[in-house]
């Protein structure tokens, strides 16, 4: 009996190598890149925010409090995420869990980076704790929530900023550049001179007082930074919550360039937006008052066992239950020392798996809802690992980019292996797929890397499915087989 948990282990990291094996043959093929060296702008994220249309924050948090139980807890996990991201990158992509006891809330609150923890000792166990500042921008975020009150009004350009959403807007300082760089950049590409005395803006002198305002203060080069970043987060936030703004923009730039500089100052004013969306919730719902937040600490590096660290083509030929053809090997053979150097690396595991593999520890430290929120959308692999258990965990959906640095130690959660093995299937399917419209002449699928903000990839799921019977045919067939050589040899 001894040797059960040492065999389930095995077995489990056999499941996790397949899908690595699957995850960077597909990276290679649909030249996605892994997180390392991943640009920080994400045009991305822009269309992300443009499916959700121009509806003001006004009416958002009316939608989100009138909305389920479990809507609002969502939500309430995506804006902590959101608020814990200081920066764009992979390194800054944080994900939340909630669990709710009688008189209090826990947060649990994983970061791709781990919280800056990144001392670890010969074996990977890391040693550090988390940063000062992230703990204390925590407790501080704690006092927020913990004055909220029913009657908190957030509507209104005359609402400054309160304490604590400075500290916000200091602490998410490098997304705040980003985003503002970005404004200018829409602005100089749509730059027209505007006679707004002329008598067709006489209708709009409110929204052009507001607008105007902003764009004054891009223009300003004799300002301190952090008094730059408060001022024109506050201003952004005017902007938004303003339906005579998004006209002016509508109506002064072309639609689509209107659109996108309405959807940059979103993003400019989201630590002011996620602040009061959270404390909106708490007024309504008291147990959110009481929040406690812990830093998940990430335990180990994740690595492929050496016995896993095998030649790309060995690795497809086990991953497909097909003899491979030989066109296929010669494409993927290209990658024969790329795929060696990264099944040889070890890596951080995603904030997602932190956050399972830290319940999966502990069943005391399950949570209440099975959603992890998350400052952006969920990877490829996240996002499938997550909703093929067999208690699924939600997550605000997935962008479909395959980042192939993956895995994470044996967690002693049941159904685990079941999840690896659809992922694995899932993956492998979209890798045949793409093979066959190589073939084909086309690149309907795959060919070009997936926009982060789609929800799903391009892959239809009726040709998984197809491929899958497909492999369940040939493998009926070769039990068979099998079966009938067994027999004669008992004869």
């Amino acid at each position: 009996m001894e040797d059960l948990p040492r065999q389930n282990c095995q077995k489990y990291d056999h499941h996790v190598a397949r899908v690595v094996w699957a995850a960077y043959i597909l990276s290679y093929l649909t030249k996605a890149r892994s997180h390392i060296g991943l640009p920080n702008h994400d045009p991305a994220e822009e269309e992300d925010r443009l499916e959700r249309g121009n509806a003001g924050t006004g009416t958002e948090r009316a939608t989100v409090l009138g909305g389920s139980r479990e809507s609002i807890r969502s939500k309430f996990l995506d804006c902590i995420a959101q608020l814990l991201s200081p920066s764009k990158g992979w390194h800054n992509v944080t994900a939340t869990a909630l669990r709710e006891r009688e008189d209090f809330v826990e947060i649990d609150v994983a970061r791709n980076d781990s919280f800056g923890m990144a001392r670890c000792d010969v074996q990977g166990h890391y040693l550090s704790e988390p940063a000062a500042f992230d703990v204390d921008y925590c407790r501080k975020l704690e006092d927020y929530l913990r004055s909220s009150v029913p009657e908190d009004d957030f509507e209104g350009p005359t609402i400054s900023a309160s304490r604590f959403e400075l500290v916000a807007i200091e602490y998410t300082g490098r997304r705040i550049d980003h985003w503002t760089d970005q404004v200018r950049r829409m602005l100089g590409y749509a730059s027209r001179s505007q006679n707004w005395d002329s008598q067709q803006w006489s209708k709009h002198q409110r929204a052009i007082n507001v607008w105007t305002n902003l764009t004054k203060l891009l223009h300003q080069n004799n300002i301190e930074t952090a008094q730059f970043r408060q001022e024109i987060v506050q201003r952004a936030h005017d902007c938004i919550i303003s339906a005579e703004v998004y006209e002016l923009l509508q109506m002064t730039f072309e639609a689509k360039v209107g659109s996108k500089i309405w959807n940059a100052l979103k993003f400019l004013a989201r630590p002011i937006m996620d602040c009061r969306m959270l404390r909106c919730i708490a007024g309504k719902h008291t147990q959110f008052r009481n929040v406690r937040i812990h830093l998940v600490p990430l335990k180990q590096m994740v690595a492929l066992r050496p016995e896993y660290q095998i030649d790309i083509c060995s690795a497809w030929a086990q991953l497909t239950p097909i003899s491979p053809q030989a066109s296929e090997m010669r494409m993927i053979a290209q990658f024969t020392q790329q795929f060696k150097r990264n099944c040889a690396s070890s890596h951080a595991m995603h904030a997602e798996m932190q956050l399972f593999m830290h319940h999966g520890d502990n069943v005391a430290l399950c949570p209440s809802l099975n959603y992890f929120g998350c400052s952006k959308k969920a990877c490829l692999l996240c996002e499938g690992f997550l909703r093929s258990l067999p208690n699924p965990i939600a997550t605000r959906g997935r962008h479909g980019v395959c980042y192939p640095a993956w895995g994470a130690p044996y967690p002693r959660v049941a159904g685990a292996e079941v999840a690896l093995k659809q992922l694995e299937n899932m993956l492998v399917c979209q890798i045949k797929t793409h093979f066959e419209n190589l073939v084909l002449g086309t690149r309907k699928h795959l060919a070009i890397p997936i926009a982060q903000s789609t929800i799903v990839s391009d892959f239809s799921t009726l040709s998984i499915q197809s491929q899958l019977q497909r492999e369940q045919m040939v493998e009926s067939v070769k039990e068979a087989e099998r079966a009938r050589r067994s027999e004669r040899l008992i004869l």
